[in-house]
């Protein structure tokens, strides 16, 4: 995690307090938990040109799988996660506790000790690409607009933050990838898009806490043959070794359960544990629900009042649903229940829901989608009535979902380039190399 890449964007906004943006190159991987979760049948979309196609849309997340690293269950061996798996799955049976996918290397020969883990990033999925000739990636430079006439970009500009100067930038083709809020941020001043442009905003309502492992799970590892020297001496209280990865389990979105949850730890600042226990016996629980795509819940421009980099400022209006709220409660309730399958509440970090907004997994102000009247780009990611901008990034994702939204937004972003390579006749399907 790399929070100074991070800035909050309106702090002082009841409706989306929690938002922020990054303006490092590689977007979420400057701030993510690695978890690559497909969403559920539920969560697609069915109005498009290829929402039936079921092989297609396996090849896709296969393929981006591939190219993210996901390993569909790293750590199932782990002390500590066989604790956490053991204990959910006698006091709720009727619930499928999974090892959470995730994007990283895990090197067998040295495993658990935390140096072998290679957490992916966008230099997983660059690789020897940052050397290539063609690519030229310029530092404390920001791109202030894309200028068109006549259905057609040709040329963006930016600027130079440290000398000023401008620096006009001519391409065949422009892919807009910002972020949900910057992204539409930039077509705004462009004068790109419609007047969906911001509009149908989700995120993640986030439930969290923290939960301490009682004595009882702890004794079952004591006295579980299975991990016959792996455990530390006497000396250590607790029995979980050390230096072994931290537990990282999901429930699978269900038509009974339709929400996404990650049971776990992980450093980000609302879940830092200091002297209140020992790290090895805390377990982070958060819910993520789906909030229902609304026009009226948008991000809005002030063309008057500028953000740091002389753009117009952010603010939002976001409401949640009915839908929402029901599923809300029920959501709250389920993590109740797995909080009292574990341990006592952490002191201080007792169940609440996180400010709206700092799930970081802002989705759909640029959605796709067939018809312009509801959309502010086609199936394939180019801005409607625009065959040379492409748009990519969560921004795109035009429904309702509860999962971690990277993976998707990588699918969706081959669909884009593939379109891109077929009608510039560059090259064979991207998803075929």
């Amino acid at each position: 995690m790399c929070k100074g890449h991070l800035h909050t964007l309106a702090p002082g906004n009841k409706d989306l307090p929690g938002a922020s943006a990054t303006y490092a190159v590689g977007g979420m991987a400057t701030h993510w938990t690695c978890a690559t979760p497909r969403p559920h049948p539920d969560e697609m979309p069915k109005d498009l040109p290829y929402s039936d196609d079921e092989a297609e849309w396996d090849r896709r997340y296969s393929f981006c799988e591939k190219l993210i690293g996901t390993n569909q269950s790293p750590f199932d061996d782990l002390v500590g996660q066989q604790i956490v798996k053991h204990a959910l799955n006698e006091a709720i049976p009727e619930r499928e506790i999974k090892g959470l996918p995730l994007a990283v290397h895990v090197d067998q020969g040295k495993y658990p000790h935390y140096p072998h883990l290679h957490w992916s990033g966008c230099d997983t999925i660059m690789g020897s690409s940052w050397s290539d000739p063609r690519l030229t990636l310029r530092s404390d430079t920001h791109v202030r607009k894309i200028v068109h006439d006549d259905k057609k970009a040709s040329y963006a500009v930016c600027e130079n933050l440290v000398t000023g100067e401008k620096i006009l930038v001519r391409a065949k083709y422009f892919v807009v990838a910002c972020g949900a809020i910057l992204s539409p941020q930039l077509l705004h001043v462009s004068g790109l898009g419609n007047e969906n442009n911001g509009r149908y905003l989700t995120d993640h309502p986030v439930a969290f806490t923290q939960v301490v492992l009682a004595e009882k799970h702890l004794d079952w590892a004591r006295q579980n043959s299975a991990f016959d020297g792996r455990l530390p001496d006497d000396s250590d209280p607790i029995p979980i070794p050390a230096d072994e990865p931290d537990p990282q389990l999901y429930t699978p979105y269900t038509n009974q359960h339709p929400w996404h949850t990650q049971i776990h730890r992980e450093a980000f600042q609302y879940g830092t544990i200091g002297d209140r226990a020992d790290q090895r016996t805390v377990i982070h629980l958060r819910w993520y629900g789906k909030q229902d795509p609304q026009r009226d819940n948008r991000v809005i421009f002030d063309n008057k009042k500028l953000d740091m980099w002389g753009m117009p400022s952010p603010s939002f209006q976001c409401k949640l649903s009915g839908g929402d709220q029901e599923r809300g409660e029920k959501i709250f309730a389920d993590m109740l229940k797995f909080a009292e399958a574990l341990g006592p509440y952490l002191p201080g970090s007792e169940p609440h829901w996180r400010p709206y907004g700092q799930a970081l997994h802002a989705c759909g102000t640029t959605r796709l989608g067939s018809d312009p009247a509801t959309s502010v780009l086609d199936p394939y990611c180019r801005v409607h009535g625009y065959n040379n901008v492409f748009v990519g990034g969560n921004n795109v994702i035009p429904t309702s979902n509860s999962v971690n939204p990277t993976l998707t937004s990588m699918v969706y972003a081959v669909l884009g380039v593939e379109k891109l390579i077929e009608e510039s006749g560059w090259g064979t399907k991207t998803a075929k190399l």
